[in-house]
């Protein structure tokens, strides 16, 4: 099986270290559900607290050293986990 993903969301995320040159180290987790799917997106990366806007917001493309991670349960995530011999057997019948 093959899946594509493209996220556009906003998630907030949390200050874990004020780095000694005065960058903020940021860590956070956001969970949602769509179609019976729980998928998890966690992140983090180094912002440099200049670029933050006044509403407190910044753009990805303007974390340093940023790490996605997307994991989910539910009805996709198990067939792509799924056994050969499962495959097979689905595929035949």
């Amino acid at each position: 099986s093959q899946r594509t993903t493209k996220l556009t969301d906003t998630i907030t995320a949390q200050v874990v270290q004020v780095l000694p040159n005065g960058n903020l180290m940021v860590q956070g987790k956001k969970t949602a559900i769509n179609a019976g799917e729980q998928v998890n997106i966690i992140l983090s990366g180094i912002v440099d607290p200049r670029l933050i806007d006044p509403s407190g917001n910044i753009s990805s493309n303007q974390v340093a050293n940023l790490q996605v991670a997307v994991a989910g349960k539910g009805t996709i995530s198990r067939s792509d986990n799924e056994g050969i011999i499962n495959k097979f057997i689905r595929y035949v019948f």
